[in-house]
């Protein structure tokens, strides 16, 4: 999938979470069977434009938080274009670093390379608030 938008929410276990006998979230860890799980961090994003599968306004992304896991770097308030993959299951929606997902401010060359998106999201939001004439 391939879609630009700005992070409105991240969720991500805090470092400590495996010393304790809290039952952790299951959405916020990934593991291979017999593995010991790695800390996920859940993107909220509120979608701009897309070029690919997508179709939502809002897309939950997952990207892996624990060092040397090759997950990418987000802040709340700051737009991205992002390239993800769905997971083997096909239920959850991942990127990483090792695609073309960053900061859309840094971005021009790949918005030049898709041409104009599929859906805008932006551009129905901004037509609905236009007044009716």
């Amino acid at each position: 999938m391939v879609f630009s938008g700005e992070v409105t929410k991240l969720e991500v276990l805090p470092s400590w979470w495996a010393d304790t006998d809290e039952r952790a979230d299951a959405e916020l860890l990934e593991s291979a069977s017999g593995e010991q799980p790695i800390r996920v961090v859940k993107v909220t994003f509120a979608v701009a434009k897309v070029w690919k599968g997508v179709s939502q306004a809002t897309v939950v992304i997952r990207t892996f938080f624990e060092c040397c896991v090759c997950g990418s770097t987000f802040a709340v308030g700051q737009a991205y274009i992002v390239y993800g993959y769905r997971s083997h299951s096909g239920d959850k929606l991942w990127t990483n670093i090792c695609t073309r997902t960053k900061e859309l401010r840094l971005a021009a060359e790949d918005l030049d390379g898709l041409g104009p998106p599929v859906v805008d999201f932006e551009a129905r939001a901004k037509a609905a608030r236009q007044p009716k004439r």
